[in-house]
């Protein structure tokens, strides 16, 4: 029998939700990827490269003319110039360059400050790097950062804090004044900000994502991860990047090296002529400002309580009105009695929790939505 190297971390539930939702026939909004198709000029153009390259072997680090156009395009939207021969790598998934960056950089007895709720299951990859995660709980029901916490919770032995802007599960966006405390916080210090901008283009609250790139002196400190996957709903190729100042970046690379081989460079000279024609465009706000604004508009008068969300494709909301229940028992009755299926809270957090509320995937038709909405309405 071997004994599991991971504490805390257990996905049989949220695979048990999804097939009980396939079984009951439950409208499926527990799912962390989206249902929508991939742009067809996107789709189009993949399938031309396939065509003509698909036995060619991509550069070890990324095709450094797609490096370029995201130096460039990064450099216009925040100011910070990355140089793409030593700052930027192409990596397979956003999974793959957040679990090569805590591999590179925390070594046995770091302490690294994990913020829950959280879909990443960070802290595991932590603990699998002999780290000790050090978990801050977000302040319910608007999931800010308690920054006073933070402050408390730092040590000599803190070598990285791991964050998401936006968030998954809970549609949080960092504010400008967030980025200054957590920049104020590290500021003398070898820590490492580790953070997910995977979601930065879905921000719908109508202010500007605060990327880490904005402010200098955090960008020289930090590493940015990205992702192509979820900017184009298309889950099943995840490809994306990260961004590093080059001394981090070459001991991630080291990583990415033993890890082998390259992404595919298919997808790359796809993205990176896409990225050239005026059809480009890398933002889904008002997409998932739609979706948003549909879902909960078909929920008012209901007696779920929408929580703040401010970017994502996921919703949060708080059943305490309907059921004093655990939220794993609630999403099964949700499931069983009313056909849709929903995450529970508890499956983002590693310890024992009483909050009532329920994460609901958001990137779907618009007549899926509105048919999820209604058999909430009769709760």
């Amino acid at each position: 029998m071997i004994s599991s190297k991971i504490s805390n971390y257990d996905p049989s539930f949220y695979d048990a939700i999804m097939a009980m939702a396939e079984q009951h026939g439950a409208i499926n909004l527990a799912g962390h990827y989206p249902s929508l198709p991939v742009p067809d000029d996107i789709d189009q153009m993949i399938r031309r490269h396939w065509l003509d390259e698909s036995h060619i072997t991509g550069e070890p680090f990324g095709n450094l003319s797609l490096r370029e156009k995201i130096a460039e395009g990064t450099a216009l939207r925040t100011g910070h110039q990355y140089a793409p021969q030593t700052e930027i790598t192409i990596c397979g998934s956003r999974e793959q360059a957040m679990y090569a960056t805590i591999s590179a950089i925390v070594r046995e007895g770091d302490q690294v400050i994990v913020f829950e709720p959280t879909a990443g299951n960070y802290g595991a990859v932590v603990e699998l790097n002999a780290g000790q995660p050090t978990t801050i709980r977000l302040s319910e029901p608007d999931f800010a950062i308690d920054w006073e916490n933070v402050h408390k919770a730092i040590s000599t032995k803190t070598r990285m804090i791991i964050i998401a802007s936006p968030h998954n599960p809970t549609g949080r966006v960092l504010g400008e004044l967030d980025i200054i405390r957590l920049q104020k916080l590290i500021s003398g210090t070898k820590i490492v900000v580790l953070c997910d901008e995977s979601m930065a283009h879905t921000v719908f609250d109508g202010q500007p994502h605060q990327s880490l790139s904005m402010f200098p002196k955090l960008a020289d400190q930090s590493v940015v991860v990205r992702s192509f996957g979820e900017v184009y709903q298309a889950q099943g190729w995840q490809m994306g990047y990260c961004m590093a100042p080059s001394d981090i970046m070459k001991e991630i690379r080291r990583v990415f090296a033993m890890m082998g081989g390259s992404t595919h460079p298919v997808l790359q000279n796809a993205l990176l002529h896409y990225m050239e024609t005026p059809a480009y465009n890398p933002g889904t706000s008002n997409l998932f400002h739609h979706k948003n604004t549909l879902f909960t508009k078909h929920l008012e008068g209901s007696r779920f309580k929408r929580l703040p969300c401010s970017g994502t494709w996921f919703q949060m909301l708080d059943y305490s009105a309907i059921a004093d229940i655990p939220d794993r028992e609630f999403a099964v009755q949700l499931i069983k009695d009313h056909g849709v299926a929903a995450s529970p809270l508890s499956l983002y957090l590693h310890e024992k929790s009483k909050s009532r509320m329920l994460r609901f995937n958001l990137a779907q038709s618009d007549d899926y939505l509105i048919e999820a909405a209604k058999r909430l309405m009769r709760i």
